[in-house]
């Protein structure tokens, strides 16, 4: 369940619950990103205890900086990243938003 935030096809997929828990994103904004470069990743998300990126061969917290504010700088290998919030009263994470790496 993602949708693609308007017709932008540069932007990256947005899921389902990225709008509902209205989260913004700061960056990165370009929905591919270069394999083993350096990102920093921002984003808000409102009621998240935790905000992580898992891609393929692992997983990175971002760094709480702020009322519902998560960042971090990580050079991502070839594949997917994907933006994951863990909301405590679901005690589950949420898929916000994915990147293709190349």
């Amino acid at each position: 369940q993602w949708t693609h935030r308007g017709a932008s096809a540069g932007f990256p997929r947005l899921y389902s619950d990225y709008m509902e828990r209205q989260a913004q994103l700061g960056t990165p904004t370009e929905a591919v990103l270069p394999a083993g470069r350096n990102a920093h990743f921002r984003i808000s998300v409102p009621g998240a205890s935790e905000v992580k990126l898992v891609y393929t061969g692992g997983e990175r917290k971002l760094t709480a900086s702020g009322a519902d504010l998560f960042e971090g700088n990580f050079a991502p290998p070839e594949g997917k990243v994907t933006v994951f919030a863990l909301f405590s009263a679901e005690r589950r994470y949420f898929g916000m938003v994915e990147y293709d790496v190349r």
